[in-house]
């Protein structure tokens, strides 16, 4: 897999220097890695002239489509940013205000080229926050293609490891549901879970372990199944569980992800 690890500060001799060059280290085990720093990069302000609703590109010329060039190599892009008065850098924010052209709404669009095309036997995970005014949701799922079709059922999933992944997804959203009591926490569910996900033979490919958080209308108002959360699941109105998983070694990952309330004391699938 291809990973890019971009440096989102000036400081190119500070703390976020240092996560991006322990994280290159870790990854470039498994992974082809490149590193690149947005000080290396002449990123005008964006005009707001909205003339890429109409083009699908800016009409400044500078460094934005050389950065769009590195994403465009990438399976996976990793932003590490300092936090400046609480917010990213300037310099940073420029950039996400100038990939306008590749995320607004209008059409034309301009697209990134994933550089791979789906294959007959393939494995996607699709991760979707759909929103309707201040109501939002989470879905996630892992979707296996064999011989050109889509494969609606678990079962049916010919190739073992794929569907070995997937059967463990299913065991653990029961478990879900044979566990939790309105007497649950986040962090017993955190503790819980991730035994059972070690028992089995797998690991949680979420870097602080979590699970799933609460549904919310406020980002800043999320709070997440970890370690430390004493909050009850009963006490949020909704929340989300999506194990992502993995064996050992194995280049896949595996993501369900559901939404769960409590009706009457008890705990069930939205």
């Amino acid at each position: 897999m291809k990973v890019l690890v971009m440096n989102c500060s000036l400081v190119r001799n500070g703390a976020t220097a240092e996560i991006v060059n322990i994280v290159t280290v870790c990854l470039e085990k498994k992974h082809d890695v490149k590193n690149i720093c947005i000080d290396d990069y002449d990123i005008k302000f964006c005009k707001g002239c909205r003339n890429c609703h109409n083009t699908a590109k800016c009409v400044q010329n500078d460094d934005v489509d050389r950065i769009i060039e590195q994403y465009e190599w990438a399976d996976i892009v990793i932003s590490v940013s300092p936090s400046y008065w609480a917010d990213i850098p300037g310099q940073f924010k420029a950039f996400i205000d100038r990939c306008t052209p590749w995320c607004n709404t209008h059409e034309p669009h301009a697209k990134i080229s994933s550089g791979r095309v789906i294959g007959n036997n393939d494995i996607i995970t699709i991760d979707l926050s759909p929103q309707v005014g201040n109501i939002w949701g989470d879905y996630a799922r892992t979707i296996i293609i064999e011989n050109g079709i889509v494969v609606d059922c678990v079962e049916n999933i010919e190739n073992e490891e794929w569907k070995k992944g997937l059967q463990m997804e299913s065991r653990l959203h029961q478990e879900l549901l044979k566990y939790v009591t309105v007497e649950t926490t986040f962090e017993d569910l955190y503790f819980h879970m991730n035994h059972l996900i070690k028992e089995y033979g797998f690991i949680n490919l979420d870097f602080l372990g979590n699970l799933g958080h609460s549904i919310v209308n406020r980002s800043e108002d999320i709070i997440y199944i970890e370690k430390g959360n004493k909050t009850k699941l009963i006490d949020v109105n909704y929340f989300t569980f999506e194990p992502h998983i993995s064996v050992l070694n194995s280049k896949y990952g595996y993501k369900k992800e559901n939404i769960y309330y409590f009706v009457e004391g008890k705990l069930v699938e939205l």
